[in-house]
């Protein structure tokens, strides 16, 4: 092979890395699906219905291990990707297709591997970008039910030591979620797509990713040394010793100018507007990384994967360890920690909340303060305390109107006086900002602006609410789109009304690099998003300039759909 062979692919999660390949290969579940081998052997119908009911069952809480598992660091919205996976599980028209190949004397594994990969194809043909990507997924699950049918290992397994790059075929959504990022120093494969949902998990892991890499499998073997440029979308196999000398010495392999790995410079728009990029994280250990990756400070601290999983609430003394914790990690820079938002839909027993009909409309963010009050005073005395050794902000979730902004003020009060009658030491002040994320909060905005020391517009609720769109829903997943005019249009009145009021957006929108410019254009100047996204959006900042992103968002405005502004956004990048 020659040293100078190179593989090109997409790049869907930016970095750069030098390091071993490590090849991995699935277990061969066709074969063994139809050849009934494993556990299976000879099955009877019975069987084979009794062997599906149980893969189902342990599908479903493998899921949700997972699910849980990425939810304090990544959140809801990754979560969301096994969630889904869940509801299908328990669909009975996907069931009823298995059962039937069953009935008609396949295997139990077979039947859900050729089920599955009916349904995948039917989603192949569809004509949205984004639902097409979901066919991978449909084959994940049906891998991870054959393996439960036969008794296998339904996640291929990477080393359990030393630095490397992975290497596949393709990845499911859960063998990336399981990847070490302190291990995995990259990703390339041969399949998938920048909407996949592998490809926006490894993003929000911080590990570099290049997707689309034809013939990886082949030309790269496990041992090989591999350079993985993922600012270009380039991998390198046994690179030349002068090149590979080159990125140890921080030097760009595209031969471009400045290192590879020096402190990022700042988000400047190239006529001198000066943009911050936060991180959205989940945990104090997602703030170090956080802060490796040259964030600004934290935008979005959602406190409420510390109260998942277990049978009480976290302690005032807990969370304020894990609050001091972070507010270290970003060494005086901002901390905004959002209140618990967790209703309904959430499994916390000990809150003693009756399931929502729909917990999107349910007792959830700020409304659950009036009925279970002592949650948030004990929250509000571990921010008080932890900012004394940083900038520690408080955010408020599903605000409607100023009465619920006053309550929490009246709180935070009661919090400080019962700090100082016990002399505990606590921040002399801590700024309160509004989430914008419901319509009447867009209306009633520049109220707010007068009751608020800061505002965050939270693009994924606000989507769904002002689209009617739940965002965890596949039958409307075509109708929830932050890129329509409608939610482009609310961002600018929200800017307009907020006056002197400084004003963020976090979610998957400012994470998203044409999000981040036309966010940019409707003149919001603080984005904050998962640590992985910061180098591409910072990138992507300095090479615009605000007045063209503003004409740019003056279109978007003017359009008539999500598709018209998302071409709009691609002549910009023409």
């Amino acid at each position: 092979m020659s040293a100078a062979t190179t593989i090109a692919g997409l790049s869907v999660s930016p970095g750069r890395t030098l390091a071993k390949a490590f090849i991995l290969r699935p277990d061969p579940l066709d074969a063994a699906a139809h050849v009934g081998a494993g556990p299976a052997g000879s099955e009877s119908v019975q069987d084979g219905i009794e062997r599906f009911a149980a893969a189902s069952d342990l599908a479903a809480r493998q899921l949700r291990e997972l699910a849980e598992r990425v939810r304090p660091g990544l959140g809801d919205d990754k979560a969301a990707i096994f969630e889904a996976d869940i509801e299908l599980l328990a669909d009975p028209e996907f069931a009823e297709a298995i059962l039937a190949r069953i009935r008609a004397g396949a295997f139990a594994a077979a039947a859900v591997l050729d089920a599955c990969e009916e349904h995948a194809r039917k989603i192949e043909k569809l004509p949205d970008a984004y639902l097409r990507e979901r066919a991978a997924d449909i084959r994940g699950l049906g891998r991870r039910l054959a393996a439960n049918c036969l008794g296998l290992s339904p996640d291929a397994a990477a080393p359990q030591e030393g630095e490397f790059v992975i290497v596949a075929r393709d990845l499911t959504p859960a063998e990336v979620a399981l990847l070490d990022p302190e291990q995995v120093a990259a990703i390339v494969t041969e399949a998938g797509g920048p909407a996949s949902h592998a490809a926006i998990l490894a993003a929000s892991l911080g590990i570099p990713a290049v997707v689309g890499a034809a013939g990886a499998t082949t030309l790269i073997r496990s041992g090989d040394l591999v350079l993985v440029d993922a600012f270009c979308g380039r991998v390198w196999i046994n690179p030349p010793p002068e090149l590979a000398a080159a990125f140890a010495a921080g030097l760009d392999p595209q031969g471009g100018d400045g290192p590879a790995d020096a402190r990022p410079q700042p988000a400047l728009t190239q006529d001198g507007t000066r943009v911050a990029l936060l991180a959205n994280i989940g945990s104090a250990g997602e703030a170090v990384r956080a802060a490796s990756r040259g964030a600004e400070g934290v935008g979005l601290f959602r406190l409420e994967f510390m109260y998942l999983g277990r049978n009480q609430p976290p302690g005032e003394e807990e969370l304020t360890a894990a609050l001091a914790a972070a507010l270290a990690a970003m060494d005086g820079k901002t901390v905004d920690v959002r209140v618990l938002d967790a209703g309904a839909d959430k499994d916390l027993p000990y809150l003693d909340i009756a399931r929502a009909q729909n917990p999107a409309f349910g007792l959830r963010g700020v409304r659950l303060a009036a009925a279970r009050p002592d949650i948030f005073l004990t929250e509000l005395r571990a921010v008080l305390r932890a900012g004394v050794s940083g900038r520690a902000r408080l955010l408020l979730p599903m605000v409607t109107d100023v009465s619920e902004v006053r309550l929490f003020r009246d709180l935070l009060a009661q919090a400080a006086a019962g700090l100082d009658a016990e002399g505990i030491p606590r921040a002399a002040d801590v700024p309160v900002g509004v989430m914008i994320e419901t319509p009447a909060a867009v209306f009633l905005a520049g109220q707010l602006a007068r009751e608020a020391d800061f505002f965050s517009i939270g693009a994924n609720d606000l989507t769904q609410y002002v689209l009617a769109a739940g965002r965890d829903d596949e039958a409307v997943a075509a109708g929830y789109d932050f890129y329509h005019p409608a939610v482009l249009a609310a961002i600018k009145a929200t800017v307009g009304a907020a006056g002197a009021v400084p004003v963020g957006v976090c979610g998957e929108m400012a994470g998203e690099v044409d999000g981040a410019l036309i966010l940019i254009g409707l003149g919001v100047r603080t984005l904050s998003m998962s640590p992985g996204r910061l180098a591409a959006v910072r990138q992507a900042v300095r090479l615009h300039s605000r007045e063209d992103l503003a004409r740019l968002a003056v279109t978007a405005l003017t359009l008539e759909s999500a598709a018209q502004v998302r071409r709009s956004l691609r002549a910009l990048d023409a």
